[in-house]
């Protein structure tokens, strides 16, 4: 599907790509509202023009040589002399925050995953690459989720200096690059090596990923052979090889959208550089643009997404600059396929070269778009190689409202002149065959553009305004704003919707154009995540979200995430997103899969059964294995004779079985509890190879509620706290789950079918080995307090 988004003049907002991406904001009065800046001659000042009206962001502008320079007469701007030329060559981005990662590490490769959290390539300052690291960063940067140090996991100086790093969201794995080791390594975010997935590559440096078409895109260090290569992901075999023009190239990133690649380049202490290359060509570094980047002076990794780029800037660690950081810059959406051009417009005698505006040049083999007169009665659009040419045009020597829409994505060029569609045409090609994504970043003329190597021809013409946008919602607004604003409505048919009335500032009410979806394994234990979708109407918009069990509410479940429980196992779990503004809320579902799977891991269950006093260490449990004392008296924990648990004397008392169940991912644990007046007894689960790192479930009698916790080395921390208190001698049913997903566990206590309490731990205590239920009283008097444990998926 495709979703159009506004480019504007000022704060740089351009091209459509494929997919879902962010939607531009509705149509509702003014071209403004829609995100489109005019470029608007009556806000010029009389003679030469030596600025943009509304020019903002626009840097450069560059318009020929005093006084052969374009002049503004009467609200129009008139064309007609050498070398007239209204420019903007060099269109920089905008910086927006810096994140620093202190001064102990470098910052080389960079990606993101699906939950906005970071990795980051780094080694340790002043030591070797065999120091290299990968480490998981919090969506802000300012705390360290996970490290995984490539010595320890691959053997010192086996992987060396790590540079490109992509997050695959197929299988949530990372794929780095190392030039000493000459190979592309994959390796999951638990640091657990994939083997068979490591393909040879010589002097690697910058990897991208084509999640689409399984690809990976793989270029080698600057000063080497600039080799870059097209790889299948699956198997290792190459697709296409080719070299890149720049010998400074450094990182990639590849832009799903609009299939294009993006490489940074630079030598520490000049100005970062991020070039722009056509995808899925033969030649598939056919460079479409380019924007330099001051702010940058040891620029590395990349990546955009949300209208946003992230730089790696390395500046500390090659000694020009004070700190390692990561630089995030608005850009707007740069890249895309899509482009629309409207305005008013009138021109006597021109010729086959004049142009009316253009992004880049679209010809001469160069890439991006442009509208050329030919004649008072034709008009051509030219897109690279591609043109179509309208004949048979109303007089343009008198101003006409104009709209042309060229899409790449649905193969389209469209032409409307006051209103009327006009659809006899020639082309020399289809279009898609021809053209190539378009970057704002390229040159923006208007009025004339280069037509050869030899000569910059002008056009003869008067533009009161002309806009260049990337709306694709109601083009008759546009329309009927250009006509009451300019006064043409005699230009409209009398059937035009904004023949007699302006468009209004009418609230448009939210709708959705693209349905949300959900990622992840239906399988319990397991987390799902949720895009918001793609969504139109009046700005501003918030979104929510519900996650739903068989069509009713799970509750506390109103995030972009949620972990499978073994409540959902066998039911249809969705998530419904509401779009609200100030004329109303949408609720649209995501659509569940099928129903939730059962985890498939060990089981374990006791019902206690034993002579009265026999400690718990020599009891057997129903399902075999054992129970092992890791920590109080040997008369912690004995049987009462009645199938129930109680311990002998105070004290902390753990307790846990010799069965791991669910390894690295879930573990649930089911208990029954009956209150005294001095116990703080529940169910636990172990999550390494130490024993030191334990979640607990319990009923705290003394402060009477239920907790659920953690503790390392003895000490021990409430994490969350929820539900009723319990009577003496009341019995109740326990369930403890533990998820991990990453570096988070996630945690919930169920008392009696109903979710008392529940948190998501971000404390780099992730789970490292198999789980082991277990038992756990804190501070306890005797007293008999419990009895039908059972651990495992369900």
């Amino acid at each position: 599907m495709r979703n159009a988004l506004a480019l504007d003049l000022t704060t740089i907002r351009p091209l459509v790509g494929a997919g879902p991406t962010t939607p531009p904001p509705p149509i509702g009065w003014a071209p403004e509202a829609a995100g489109c800046r005019m470029w608007d001659a009556r806000k010029l000042p009389p003679g030469p023009v030596a600025s943009w009206p509304d020019g903002g962001a626009l840097s450069t502008l560059s318009q020929g040589t005093a006084p052969n320079r374009p002049i503004n007469v009467a609200g129009g701007v008139t064309f007609d002399g050498a070398n007239h030329l209204l420019s903007d060559t060099a269109r920089a981005l905008v910086s927006e925050a810096s994140y620093d990662l202190g001064p102990g590490v470098t910052c080389t490769g960079l990606s993101r995953a699906p939950d906005k959290t970071w990795w980051v390539a780094a080694h340790s300052l002043g030591q070797s690459f065999t120091d290299a690291k990968l480490i998981h960063y919090s969506a802000d940067f300012s705390s360290v989720l996970a490290s995984l140090d490539l010595g320890v996991i691959y053997g010192a100086g086996s992987v060396g200096g790590v540079q490109g790093l992509v997050y695959d969201t197929g299988d949530d794995t990372l794929w780095f690059v190392s030039a000493t080791a000459d190979a592309i390594f994959n390796i999951t975010t638990a640091g657990v090596d994939v083997p068979a997935n490591r393909i040879a590559f010589p002097n690697g440096n910058g990897l991208a990923i084509n999640q689409a078409d399984g690809e990976l895109i793989a270029c080698q260090a600057p000063g080497g052979t600039n080799l870059i290569r097209r790889i299948d992901k699956a198997t290792g075999a190459t697709i296409a090889s080719s070299t890149l023009a720049a010998t400074d190239s450094d990182h990639l990133f590849y832009h799903e959208a609009s299939k294009t690649l993006c490489q940074t380049s630079g030598t520490n202490g000049g100005t970062g550089k991020l070039t722009f290359y056509a995808m899925g060509q033969p030649n598939f570094v056919d460079q479409i643009g380019s924007v330099n980047i001051p702010e940058l002076d040891a620029i590395e990794g990349v990546y955009l997404a949300d209208g946003k780029a992230w730089f790696c800037n390395d500046a500390l660690s090659r000694g020009v600059g004070p700190a390692n950081t990561v630089e995030q810059f608005d850009t707007g959406e740069m890249l895309g396929t899509t482009a629309e051009f409207f305005g008013i417009a009138s021109w006597t005698a021109p010729t086959s070269a004049d142009c009316l505006i253009s992004i880049g040049e679209p010809v001469l083999g160069g890439h991006g778009a442009g509208l050329y007169p030919l004649g008072e009665n034709a008009l051509r659009f030219h897109a690279r190689s591609y043109s179509r040419t309208w004949t048979g045009l109303p007089s343009w020597s008198t101003p006409k409202i104009l709209f042309v829409r060229f899409d790449a994505i649905s193969d389209t060029c469209r032409l409307w002149i006051d209103g009327v569609e006009y659809s006899s045409f020639t082309e020399n090609a289809p279009i898609s065959s021809t053209t190539r994504p378009l970057c704002d970043r390229n040159r923006l003329n208007i009025g004339a553009t280069y037509e050869d190597a030899i000569e910059a021809r002008h056009l003869a013409s008067t533009i009161k305004a002309l806009g260049y946008s990337m709306v694709t919602q109601d083009r008759q607004k546009i329309e009927g704003w250009l006509a009451h604003e300019f006064d043409l409505t005699a230009n409209l048919s009398s059937g035009h919707p904004y023949k007699s009335t302006a468009p209004t500032n009418a609230v448009i009410a939210p709708a959705n154009t693209y349905v949300p979806a959900i990622t992840g394994t239906f399988t319990q234990g397991q987390t799902l995540s949720v895009d918001t979708g793609i969504w139109t109407g009046s700005e501003p918009r918030t979104y929510s979200c519900q996650w739903t069990r068989d069509g009713a509410s799970i509750p506390g479940a109103t995030g972009t995430t949620y972990t499978l429980t073994g409540a959902d196992v066998g039911t249809v779990v969705d998530c419904t997103v509401t779009a609200t503004n100030s004329a109303g809320s949408v609720s649209i579902s995501a659509g569940g899969e099928g129903l939730v799977a059962a985890f498939s891991g060990a089981s374990f269950s006791d019902t206690f059964t034993g002579a009265s006093d026999t400690p718990l260490e020599d009891h057997t449990p129903d399902l075999g294995g054992a129970w092992v004392r890791t920590s109080g008296a040997a008369a912690g924990f004995m049987l009462d004779g009645a199938n129930r648990v109680y311990s002998a004397e105070g004290g902390t008392h753990v307790y846990r079985t010799s069965t791991t169940i669910a390894e690295d991912q879930y573990a649930q644990v089911d208990l029954t509890l009956t209150a005294d007046s001095t116990s703080s007894f529940g169910p636990m689960v172990r999550c390494d190879a130490s024993g030191n790192n334990l979640y607990f479930g319990r009923y705290n009698a003394y402060n009477n509620i239920f907790q659920i916790g953690r503790t390392f080395g003895g000490s021990t921390g409430i994490l969350a706290s929820g539900g009723s208190s319990m009577a003496v001698g009341e019995t109740k049913r326990i369930r403890l789950e533990v998820a991990t997903s990453g570096a988070n566990v996630y945690l919930s206590l169920m008392v009696d079918g109903a979710l008392v309490a529940s948190f998501t731990d971000t404390g780099g205590s992730r789970i490292t080995g198999s789980g082991s239920p277990g038992l756990r009283a804190y501070y306890s008097g005797a007293g008999i307090v419990l009895g039908n444990f059972a651990a495992g998926p369900d």
